[in-house]
Parts: structure tokens; sequence; C-alpha cells
């Protein structure tokens, strides 16, 4: 528990500060994801699908990745990670997590999302510092339709835009709703010098459980 350490009011070192349930819930299950050659890429996290594991990210953070590692906020590596799986359209690749400890449970996930529902991204941005440090942003569903080129190849499909603040170093970061589950995976923004504010973009899980069964067929 992290202890109050301010002079003002309620400040005195009895007072703890408590946790945003969701960023608890979320916290173990969210790393960073890079390469020995590359160094520090995006980020990556464990999401639980019947009954098995898999780390989630974006096909853009890893495709062009060798010797791929995850590292914990606590600075804990697992190398020599493999890429099980991509959709090169809609951004999003599964890694294998044979070298993860057991004990961790990994995310649920939500196919289910509206327009104006509270929402949470946990990642890794750069923020210009070259340390490793989890951020943890709130905001809005404000277009839960947001048609989008796909990344690779012709053709649109549906996008997730979102009011939380998104840098680089975010790609391939959990969405999620009140109840802690995945419902999708940061993957793009407008630069800014476009004419766009607020714009920040995200795949619908539907896409990874559709990556998912490919797998598992």
């Amino acid at each position: 528990n992290i202890e109050g350490g301010g002079r003002g009011v309620g400040g005195g070192k009895n007072d703890k500060v408590k946790l945003d349930p969701v960023f608890q819930a979320a916290k173990n299950n969210v790393f960073l994801v890079g390469s020995e050659e590359a160094g520090y890429q995006g980020t990556a996290f464990l999401i639980t699908y019947k009954e098995k594991k898999y780390l989630v990210t974006n096909f853009h953070v890893v495709s062009l990745l060798k010797n791929i590692f995850i590292e914990t906020e606590k600075k804990v590596a697992y190398k020599a990670l493999k890429v099980l799986a991509v959709d090169r359209q809609h951004d999003v690749a599964l890694l294998d997590i044979s070298s993860l400890p057991k004990g961790i449970k990994g995310l649920h996930y939500s196919h289910s999302f509206e327009t104006s529902q509270k929402v949470f991204v946990v990642g890794y941005p750069d923020m210009r510092s070259k340390e490793n440090h989890m951020n943890f942003g709130t905001g809005v569903i404000s277009d839960a339709s947001y048609m989008a080129p796909f990344y690779m190849g012709k053709g649109e499909a549906k996008n997730i835009q979102i009011t939380a603040p998104i840098n680089p170093g975010h790609s391939g970061s959990p969405v999620l709703n009140e109840r802690a589950e995945a419902i999708g995976v940061v993957s793009w923004r407008f630069s800014a010098k476009a004419d766009i504010q607020g714009g920040n973009y995200a795949v619908p899980f539907q896409y990874v459980s559709a990556l998912l069964t490919e797998v598992e067929n």
C-alpha cells in the first residue's frame, strides 16, 4: 500500500492511498514489449480465453522484432517470446506465454461497449523517458463505431474512438471497462498536425477473439 506524504489536510503518514480498482486488477497483467535490438516498442497484456492464457499486442509493434521480450513494471524480463499469430488487417498479434509465471491470472474480456461509457487504459508510453514506467489513463468512448481503414490491405473495420490520452508506447495497451475487462487494444491516433481533437483509437476485442479462434483450431 502507498502511504500519503503530504503536509496538507489528511496528509499524515498513516493515510493510505487507495488504488483505482481497475488499475489494481490490471497492473500485473500489462507488460512492456520490445526486443534486444530495437529496445522498448509498446505494450502487451495477458488475457484468459477459454481457460487458456495469451499475450495480446499490435501487429505493428512486433512485426519487425526479433528476440522479443516483455518486462514488468519492476523490470523483471521474460525473453525469447514467439509470435503465435497475427491479423495484419486489424493490427493485432498474439504472443506465446511459455516463459511467464503460472500464477498470473490474466484479464477477462468483453465484446460489449457503447458510446459514452467510461474506459481505462494501462500501458507503457515513452513520455520522453528512457525508464520503464507504467501509465494509467481514463476517458470515455466518444464513438463506438468509428470506421477506419485496415492497417494493411484494402477495406475498413470498426474501431473504438476514446478520449483517454494515447502516446507513443501505448500501442498494444488494453482498453478496459469498469469491470477491468478488455474491450479493445490501443492501435493508433491521428498525428498532432491533423485538424482533429481526441483522435485516439482502439481495435475492438472481437477481432482478437477471431484470431484466438483461429489459433485454437
